[in-house]
């Protein structure tokens, strides 16, 4: 029998996903969800356009989610918005965003909002994030405490690849200025104050933005390795339309990044970089996915510089 922790029992929790046919993800993550030895949470559910009839699966598994569907796929950033702006309306206190490729260690929740409410400055913080594989729920970090070079552009995985022998002896809480967006939580007054998820990104990317501006505003940036959690991102040879989309969206977003916020310095490094490597990318692209890969690679750059938002009109 799982343990029930009184902890949080005095404030409000909301946990957000966006549905996009994440149907092969749900009962993993869901059977986590209810292991939790904090329950006192509110499923907030958006599925974006699927066609796997993932809402149907999702809602058999959580009937007291609070779940809509929109006709149109949203993206990553409109749909937590969406539902952030339900769970913050019904008086939640702090909001927990997730992927819905995760499974969640029964006291993810209990860790993560311990140290935000011990510290009045944390505005956001994030999870030890392994990687898991189809043999096991290997403790290799993915991302843990990541630093950013805003103004370049660069982000530093400090932890990254590091595998975890015993999990139960690694207990670190650090400060960062970066957190993957695969899982996080804000707290109420950040969203009051700088909003969330910038819409103009439509996905990727995302948290560059937000995190700049929740560190411009004052609040810090923490990670708890005692919050543990497992992504199957990428665990299988994702298609070459999958790779052409990803890669597109974040060339992009990282270009209009730093030309909104007036990094020029950091835009030319960026862009000298990628175009003398342009050898190294070919080979690389024509290894991973092919050269058509390469083509929405550099288009997605050329589209930043052009200021192109939200959803492309384009085929992939």
């Amino acid at each position: 029998m799982k343990k029930v922790n009184d902890n949080h029992t005095d404030v409000k929790i909301a946990v957000s996903l966006v549905l996009h046919n994440e149907r092969k993800h749900i009962p993993r993550l869901v059977e986590s969800l209810k292991n939790q030895s904090v329950t006192n949470f509110t499923l907030y559910v958006l599925d974006s356009a699927s066609v796997d009839g993932n809402m149907d699966l999702l809602q058999s598994l959580y009937p007291d989610a609070k779940a809509e569907y929109s006709p149109s796929n949203k993206g990553f950033a409109k749909g937590h918005n969406y539902n952030a702006q339900r769970a913050f309306g019904d008086g939640a206190d702090f909001l927990i965003m997730l992927n819905t490729d995760l499974r969640l260690d029964e006291f993810f929740i209990e860790h993560l909002l311990t140290p935000m409410r011990k510290g009045a400055q944390v505005g956001m913080i994030g999870p030890v994030i392994f990687r898991g594989t189809d043999r096991q729920y290997e403790n290799r970090i993915q991302f843990f405490q990541l630093i950013t070079n805003y103004a370049l552009g660069s982000t530093r995985n400090v932890f990254k690849n590091r595998l975890i022998e015993n999990p139960n002896q690694f207990r670190l809480e650090l400060e960062g200025n970066y957190l993957s967006g695969a899982a996080l939580c804000i707290r109420r007054e950040v969203y009051q104050q700088v909003g969330l998820w910038n819409e103009d990104n439509f996905m990727y990317g995302d948290e560059r933005d937000l995190c700049f501006r929740v560190i411009q505003s004052g609040w810090k940036i923490r990670v708890t390795s005692l919050a543990r959690c497992w992504h199957f991102y990428g665990k299988r040879r994702r298609s070459l339309e999958r790779y052409c989309f990803e890669y597109y969206y974040s060339r992009r977003n990282k270009v209009r990044f730093l030309k909104q916020n007036g990094f020029y310095a950091g835009l030319i490094w960026f862009l000298v970089k990628e175009f003398v490597f342009l050898p190294v990318k070919f080979r690389w692209g024509r290894r991973l996915a092919g050269i058509r890969l390469l083509k929405y690679y550099y288009l997605g750059m050329w589209h930043g510089l052009l200021g192109r938002t939200g959803k492309a009109n384009i085929d992939f």
